[in-house]
Formats: structure tokens, C-alpha cells, sequence
């Protein structure tokens, strides 16, 4: 018998994995926050800001009430990553609304809006004003 695989372990630790948040390092937090709430209607929860840590950095924490997070992060003594380095995905209402709040927000659309009949889901492709995408999808349609 050999070491227990991954899969194996991770059964154990948690039946049934979920996502608990996505951090998005970005060069302004503070900038990009209300994008995220009028686009996605997130709220901030709350802001950690670590000058003295290991990794100095500022944080705003945002949710959509679940235990779901986003977190806007900034190293407070590092460049700021090229945006792309993650991609994203947030189930909306209505995607048209949504790419078009991102619009308002400053952010641009990277691929309009589409519905895939197969799959019974629309989605498009923004990027926020940073220029870090996200996928806003709907489904049902």
C-alpha cells in the first residue's frame, strides 16, 4: 500500500470542495472597488491593511452575502502584476445589464455577449479598469 493520492486526502479534509475566494492583485483597491459592487453588486465586508507583514499589503474584501469573496489586493512593495493573470467567473441576473454596468464603470467588453443554446447560458467577457477579466454568466436562458 502505498501514500494516500491527493483526491484521496482532499476526501477527507472537505466532502464536497467549494470555492472560499478569489484575490485579484491589483494596482488600486480602492479604485476598483466600486466597479466590482455596481457591476456585480458585491459589498465590501471589510479592509485588512498589513504595512508591517512579511508581504506589506492593503486589502478590501467584498462579498455577495454567501461565503463567496472577492479580494482586491495590492503588495504594497511590488509592481503590480500584468492583468490576465487569473480569469474569473460570476454568475449574474441578466448578462446585458451586467456588461453594460461594466461599461459605465470604465471597464470594456473583450467578448460581447453570446448565448451557447447547447450549454442553456449566456456569457460575455469584460475587463475591468485595470484590465483584469472576468466572465459574467447567466443561465437558463
Amino acid at each position: 500500500m502505498g501514500l494516500p493520492t491527493l483526491i484521496e486526502l482532499r476526501g477527507k479534509l472537505m466532502a464536497t470542495p467549494s470555492l472560499y475566494y478569489v484575490r485579484l492583485i491589483v494596482g488600486d483597491p480602492e479604485k476598483l472597488a466600486p466597479f466590482y459592487s455596481d457591476v456585480l453588486g458585491l459589498k465590501e465586508t471589510h479592509r485588512v491593511y498589513e504595512p508591517e507583514h512579511v508581504r506589506p499589503h492593503f486589502e478590501i474584501f467584498m462579498s455577495s452575502g454567501d461565503q463567496n469573496q472577492l479580494i482586491l489586493m495590492k503588495y504594497l512593495n511590488q509592481p503590480t502584476p500584468v492583468p490576465g493573470e487569473a480569469r474569473v467567473a460570476f454568475l449574474v441576473e441578466n448578462v446585458d445589464a451586467a456588461v453594460a454596468a461594466a461599461q459605465a464603470g470604465g471597464g470594456t467588453v473583450v467578448l460581447p455577449a453570446e448565448t451557447l443554446e447547447k450549454y442553456n447560458f449566456r456569457w460575455a467577457t469584460v475587463a475591468d479598469p485595470e484590465g483584469h477579466t472576468l466572465e459574467v454568466m447567466q443561465f437558463g436562458v
